[in-house]
């Protein structure tokens, strides 16, 4: 695009400009340093309106429900810092044949685009890994532990054998803080199912294995709620009339351990256990598998009660207090794992050996698209004029050609502000180098 220095006027914000020119004069900095870089970046970036706060994410992406994912990421990252700081924002440093990094030009980040859905993912780029606090992160690992969920439960079932879905929690009440709610239910779960009366059952219905979850919701009546969803493979099939046998067997067990726990003793609804075949009705619309790895993902309120991105969604409309209760929650689950499965289980189903979050992570969505690839120094210049959302929301709407056009648009916008840096500094009569 020609660029003609007598058409450039001062940015919109006079005020930015003149007290970024001032600081220029008085440190004397060269057009090339990094902190004139810097000054000048946030100077422009405000001139120009960019919003550069992850809280307004919302009004400089305009990309619609699809991104609300990397939404979200912005405001975590916001409040947790971290390695969210690093996740989907740094590029992967590539190396040559001799171990050595590549040179700038052969570092690139990879934007994959979905043929249908229009969704966009990344490659080349660095991932947090955490499935708790990124929800980026947690979507792409979810949907990967979901599938391997549904085909266990199919091959399982496949075999004339049986699925049941079994549902702890225990009393909470508001003043209790999301640690001491979820160490509490993990003491008195570990104590359930190690107890000896939980074993004479399993013996008795044919219990070969069980997959664990935990959930984390919070309400404003009595806050916390975290509670465990165990998937229990039975050997053979089981009536109906034998699992509410089961389920009354079960009940007073778990009572002793939330008692030995030193809990509250829950009542009757502190237990519940389903089959597997009717427990999509009985969880969510995804499905026994969704709901074993996507609970902590639920969209908004389910009556009362929240889940932790939902308290994102409402730290994103200002809410501080929903702020704090995601940092809350997310110093309770550091380090826990999303799924735990009992020894020897998949070999029984027949599954290959569990992948790793690293392992999900690395590999592009599947059915995804090679869309367009970003070169190392315009992907600098995308994060540090916190313009990502909005260069997603373009790839998302439109064509590869729209998406090379706003990163050509990008390059000749920052070429005008140094030139017009240039301009000042030669007019204050300093040297441009």
């Amino acid at each position: 695009m020609p660029f003609n220095l007598s058409t450039i006027t001062e940015p919109v914000n006079n005020k930015n400009f003149r007290e970024c020119m001032d600081f220029f004069t008085e440190q004397k900095l060269s057009a090339r340093s990094a902190a004139f870089d810097l000054e000048w970046e946030k100077a422009a970036q405000k001139a120009v309106r960019i919003q550069t706060t992850s809280r307004n994410a919302g009004k400089t992406a305009n990309a619609g429900n699809k991104n609300e994912r990397y939404l979200r990421r912005e405001n975590a990252r916001v409040l947790r810092a971290g390695r969210l700081n690093s996740c989907g924002r740094r590029l992967v440093v590539r190396k040559n044949e001799e171990g050595r990094n590549k040179s700038s030009v052969h570092q690139f980040a990879q934007v994959y685009k979905h043929p249908e859905r229009k969704t966009i993912s990344f490659g080349g780029l660095m991932s947090c890994g955490s499935v708790w606090e990124c929800p980026v992160c947690a979507a792409k690992i979810t949907e990967a532990r979901r599938k391997e969920l549904q085909q266990a439960v199919k091959l399982w079932e496949e075999k004339n054998n049986s699925v049941l879905l079994l549902t702890l929690t225990r009393p909470h009440y508001k003043p209790d803080s999301c640690k001491e709610v979820t160490d509490g239910l993990n003491n008195a779960t570990r104590r359930f199912y190690n107890s000896r009366g939980f074993k004479q059952s399993a013996q008795n219905m044919g219990l070969e294995g069980r997959i664990k979850t935990i959930e984390p919701m919070y309400g404003e009546v009595n806050g916390w709620h975290t509670h465990t969803h165990t998937l229990l493979f039975i050997d053979g099939k089981i009536s109906d009339k034998e699992i509410e046998t089961i389920k009354q067997a079960l009940l007073p067990q778990w009572q002793a351990a939330c008692f030995s726990a030193g809990l509250p003793v829950p009542n009757e609804h502190g237990l519940d256990l389903v089959a597997g075949n009717n427990a999509a009705a009985y969880v969510s619309k995804w499905g026994i598998e969704s709901e074993m790895t996507k609970g902590h993902l639920k969209k908004g309120k389910k009556g009362d009660l929240v889940s932790p991105f939902g308290l994102l969604d409402m730290y994103a409309e200002g809410n501080e207090k929903a702020g704090e209760l995601f940092v809350e929650y997310c110093e309770a689950f550091k380090g826990k794992r999303q799924l735990t499965w009992t020894r020897g289980l998949r070999e029984k189903i027949g599954l290959e050996k569990e992948k790793t979050e690293a392992e999900i992570l690395n590999k592009p969505e599947e059915e995804s698209e090679l869309f367009i690839s970003v070169i190392s120094h315009t992907w600098d210049k995308i994060i540090r004029s916190n313009r990502l959302l909005e260069f997603i929301g373009v790839c998302e709407r439109g064509t590869k050609e729209d998406a090379q056009k706003w990163l050509d648009d990008l390059e000749w916008k920052e070429k005008v502000w140094r030139m017009h840096n240039k301009n000042a500094l030669k007019q204050a009569g300093l040297v441009i180098q």
